[in-house]
């Protein structure tokens, strides 16, 4: 998992209790290149949705969940995924990047995936 720039910047202001920008998004994308921290913007979103549920704790510690429903993105393969401000299509700011292998999209599952942050 890779903390982009911009998202270790947003976790620092966090932290300092400074304005900090929350991500508002999970990401997934079809696109093969390899995540680096100095990515703003991840490219091939094929989905992009509001958090299932957003959890936090005291040992500073973030679980983002998402979820692509069986009827979304079929016949996708997607290879990234990701947390940030990003809609499909609109360029936004993205915070963690994990490239994964490829799975196939089908109408046959719901995908449900998590990210946990944690800073120590």
């Amino acid at each position: 998992m890779v903390f982009t720039d911009a998202g270790k910047t947003e976790i620092r202001n966090w932290l300092a209790g400074t304005s900090a920008t929350a991500p508002s998004k999970m990401l997934w994308g079809t696109t093969s290149e390899t995540s680096s921290e100095t990515d703003t913007q991840m490219t091939g979103i094929i989905h992009a949705d509001s958090f299932v549920d957003v959890g936090t704790s005291v040992t500073r510690q973030v679980e983002y969940e998402g979820m692509i429903l069986s009827t979304e993105a079929t016949g996708s393969s997607i290879r990234q995924i990701g947390i940030g401000t990003e809609t499909t299509g609109t360029a936004g700011t993205i915070y963690i990047k994990e490239d994964i292998s490829p799975i196939t999209k089908t109408d046959q599952f719901d995908l449900q995936t998590f990210i946990i942050a944690e800073v120590e």
